[in-house]
């Protein structure tokens, strides 16, 4: 916190936190010492429930000399939830305290208490432009918890004026709650906009975000979103992708040339924004499937089966693509057991590249796929035999309790069989 409290070296809250002690706890608030007096405010409000029978008492002390006390009684009052709505007014009055770091502890504790800080909303806003920024910060964090129940048109325009504030945690803050104030911020939407272009991506991530919530609104914005696919912050990306959603579809083809871009880190990037799109990006990253390079190839496979279709991938007609899904596979050593289903049911593809990728993704699963590759050594086809042992060759040490059934099979009546057996 920018205002860290100082505490006593009394270690009250680490005694047992139970009704039984919360009257003793309760006598300290009237100790002689400012620092006991803090402490024991503290105390009470880490005790929850156990505290609710001396309330009074320490709301007496939000009028205490002391601004420690002061604070720690309100600090106290705001983890007691439903319990401090008799206090909520007191709270709210010690917005106009004297000092700034009473202004902030109130305005927070406000905040904690959610809809039953509504009444004062009106004077919550006067701290949108307290003579501390500290304050003001504050202020606008609690505005954007409280969302659009508090979203009055003056509180909007003054949280507006952070999204030019010098520190970028204002920024966002004042982006994040304009995005939750619904229609009241449409006035704004060109000034959030700007964020898109922010230094800090914890910015332009609220930006994307805030922009995104208000709709059809920004539609006027939604290239500058569109930007923000191609974000280096991951989380920025993520943002745009999930702001934009179906409006995306004119960026898809731009995203899908990048992901042809000689850069590798560029591919990964355009790769993972198509998968986060979802469902409108899924064609274009078919198409990527078979694509001349295999890098490229490769990226579309990850990102299909990182996004719920390797099933699909695994049935697909054409082997390369089969082959591909099993390469992403074995490099994940991850598979539900509908995927694993459908991945043993190629012991039987009669490519052999995918058979032999088959085996190379099996050996990944280790335990897992052990009693199902033994029962292929059992297999009336001499190909499903064959994939089993070359997979046995991948579990390695795991399989060694079968290594007499591998045995056997030195003397199977097919050459290729044995082939693999030895």
């Amino acid at each position: 916190s920018v205002f860290p409290l100082r505490r006593s070296s009394w270690n009250l809250a680490a005694m047992p936190k139970a009704s039984s002690h919360a009257a003793q706890k309760a006598k300290l608030l009237k100790h002689a010492d400012k620092a006991v007096r803090a402490s024991a405010a503290a105390a009470l409000g880490e005790m929850g429930k156990s505290a609710v029978p001396h309330l009074q008492a320490l709301a007496a002390l939000m009028s205490d000399a002391d601004v420690d006390v002061r604070t720690s009684a309100i600090d106290a009052l705001s983890m007691m939830g439903e319990d401090a709505r008799p206090y909520a007014g007191t709270i709210a009055a010690l917005m106009q305290d004297d000092c700034c770091v009473v202004r902030a502890a109130a305005i927070q504790a406000l905040g904690n208490l959610g809809d039953m800080a509504l009444p004062y909303v009106e004077k919550m806003a006067t701290l949108l432009t307290d003579e501390n920024r500290h304050v003001c910060f504050f202020a606008v964090e609690v505005f954007r918890d409280l969302g659009a129940s508090s979203a009055a048109p003056g509180v909007v325009t003054a949280i507006a004026t952070f999204l030019g504030a010098p520190q970028w945690k204002g920024r966002r803050a004042a982006a994040e709650a304009l995005g939750k104030s619904g229609h009241a911020a449409v006035d704004h939407l060109t000034t959030i906009a700007e964020l898109l272009n922010d230094e800090q991506e914890e910015v332009r991530e609220a930006a994307v975000e805030a922009l995104g919530k208000l709709g059809e609104a920004a539609r006027p914005h939604f290239p500058a979103m569109a930007g923000l696919l191609m974000d280096e912050q991951t989380a920025v990306r993520k943002a745009a992708a999930a702001a934009l959603a179906d409006a995306a579809s004119p960026y898809i083809a731009g995203i899908g040339r990048c992901l042809v871009d000689d850069d590798p880190k560029m591919r990964r990037i355009a790769a993972d924004v198509l998968g986060d799109l979802g469902a409108i990006a899924r064609p274009c990253l078919m198409q990527h499937l078979i694509h001349e390079r295999k890098d490229v190839r490769c990226e579309a496979a990850r990102t299909l089966c990182e996004h719920g279709e390797s099933r699909r991938l695994l049935r697909d007609p054409n082997p390369e693509v089969r082959c591909l899904a099993l390469e992403v596979l074995s490099e994940s050593a991850v598979a539900s057991e509908a995927v694993l289903a459908d991945m043993l049911a190629l012991l039987e593809d009669p490519e052999t590249d995918v058979r032999e990728a088959l085996a190379v993704a099996l050996g990944s699963l280790q335990e897992v796929v052990l009693p199902y590759v033994a029962a292929a050594l059992h297999h009336e086809s001499s190909l499903v035999r064959c994939t089993a042992l070359n997979a046995f060759g991948q579990l390695g040490q795991v399989a060694s309790m079968q290594v007499q059934e591998v045995a056997e099979l030195l003397w199977d009546a097919e050459l290729p069989v044995r082939s693999a057996a030895a």
